[in-house]
């Protein structure tokens, strides 16, 4: 795959990470799966930018309280830990 290839799928991957935050739908986990699965195509600042984007979203709402946000916070801790 080209470099270009990666970063349009990259981008295309940060865009439903966005897309998904505070949905209540099957994204969510979608996205998280697909970046874990996938997160040598990420830079480290595309991680430190969404480990932001979650904490920020949390003032307004990540979905379900139960289901969703929970979720989202695990990600966010996992997104944190591989930035060590």
């Amino acid at each position: 795959m080209t470099t270009d290839s990666m970063a349009d799928i990259r981008d295309m991957a940060f865009f439903a990470f966005r897309y998904s935050l505070g949905r209540k739908t099957f994204a969510p986990h979608m996205v998280q799966t697909f970046v874990k699965e996938n997160l040598d195509i990420f830079h480290t600042h595309d991680l430190e930018q969404m480990a932001r984007e979650i904490g920020e979203a949390k003032r307004f709402h990540l979905g379900d309280p139960r289901i969703d946000e929970p979720q989202w916070l695990e990600f966010r801790e996992y997104l944190l830990d591989k930035l060590k």
